[in-house]
Parts: C-alpha cells; structure tokens; sequence
C-alpha cells in the first residue's frame, strides 16, 4: 500500500511553520544572551542604584523609577567603571596602583591560583583579536581523526618548545554544541593541519553542530599525522 500524501495545506502550514521557526529562535537566543550579559554587567552596581534612588527619590522624576531602580542606570555605571579603569591602567600612575594590586593578589591563598589564569586567558584572547602576523590570524586548525580521513575542529592556544627541541602547539578542542567544554592537547607543530576557516565562522560551525558551515575551507598539509593510524589486530588463530 502506497502512503497517504499530505494535502497541500498541511504542506504550506508546515513549511511556514518552520520558517517562522527558523527566523524566530535565532531572535530568541539574541534575546536570551543580552539579557544574561545585561544582568552580569548590571548586577554589581544595581544595589548602589537602588539604595541612591531610595535617598534621593524626592529629587528623581516618577517617570524614571521603575521597581525601585531606574532601568539600565546600573548598567551604565558599570560601563563606566570599566572606562575608568582603562584610562587609569594606561597611564603610569595608574599601572602602579594595578600592579600593586595584582602583587596583593598574589599572595592571597586561592586568589592567586585563579586570577594569574584568567588574566592570561583574557589577554591571549586580546592577542588574537589584536593578530598582525599570518599564524595568530588563522587559529583554527584541524587534527586528523585516527583511522579515517576525518578530521577534528579546534583552536590553536599556544606554542612552546619541548626539551627535544620541538616546536609544539597546544590545540583546544571544543565540544559541541557546548563550547565551553573540550579537551586541550599539545602536538607537535608539523602534526597539526591549517585552515583558512575564520575564527567566528569555526564558533558557528561548532554550536550549530555543523549546521552552519563556511562554503569553503582550505586545508593545509602536515608531513605526519597527528593522531597515529590504528593498526588492526587479526583475532583469529592458525592451527
């Protein structure tokens, strides 16, 4: 028996369904990661702006206080505090007062586990996104995928020489479509394979779970691969 075809209502309904679908959950997840951005940026300055509109409420217009606070006036002061420290750090006097503070950080038990991490995760960051040579432009590489011809997606991090005398490079390699979490291994720098793949454009291609890929990606050549070709084992025994 040959199947029932949908009528062409159902087809139009579901067709215009799932564009709409397609258009309205990018729009959501906009909505959703500025919201979550406003609330980190907002949240350490919304108690002073509360606690400011509760004394000097008299002097603010109506129109203005909303819950007992005024919307994104938080959000601004942040923004502010953030300019301020710029301008502060890059003068001579200021980079004082940071570098004595940092010092002050380090010696605090835990603090100093965690701080000295994340400031060089922020600044290899602005390092890749302050790129002038060939190789920091391009940090998206490939590693070959053991006994195919497929490959992994990752992101060079760093580079170091090994006691041998090496060059190495430490790949991080994201899982998707959580980013966030991955592994990170070091290769040596002829066993990893270069891309021309964007970084955003490997982001995308990572959280959409391949979803959304560029139409084309150059790959380079390495002399080895990096990950070793399994071998396989004949299980049988001869008489």
């Amino acid at each position: 028996m040959s199947e029932p075809k949908e009528s062409a209502p159902l087809i139009w309904l579901r067709n215009k369904f799932l564009t709409g679908l397609f258009v309205v959950i990018p729009l959501f997840a906009t909505f959703w990661i500025l919201k979550f951005l406003y609330k980190v940026m907002s949240g350490f300055a919304e108690r002073l702006v509360k606690t400011l509109v509760e004394v000097y409420r008299p002097l603010i217009p109506n129109f203005l206080i909303v819950d007992g606070t005024i919307p994104f006036a938080a959000l601004f002061i942040t923004l502010a505090t953030v300019i301020a420290v710029g301008l502060l750090a890059t003068n001579v006097f200021g980079r004082k007062i940071v570098e004595w503070i940092e010092s002050a950080l380090h010696r605090v038990p835990l603090v100093n586990l965690i701080y000295p991490v994340a400031k060089q995760v922020v600044e290899s960051l602005k390092e890749l996104g302050n790129a002038q040579t060939e190789e920091s432009r391009k940090p998206v590489v490939f590693l070959r995928y053991p006994g195919t011809l497929g490959y992994f997606i990752g992101f060079q991090t760093g580079r170091f020489k090994s006691a041998e005398g090496k060059r190495m490079v430490t790949v991080f390699l994201p899982t998707a479509p959580n980013p966030i979490t991955g592994f990170v291994l070091a290769f040596e720098e002829t066993d990893v394979v270069n891309s021309d793949i964007k970084y955003e454009d490997a982001w995308k291609m990572i959280v959409s779970g391949g979803l959304v890929t560029p139409k084309n990606i150059s790959f380079g050549t390495t002399t080895t691969a990096a990950v070793p070709v399994p071998i396989p084992v004949d299980t049988k025994q001869t008489g």
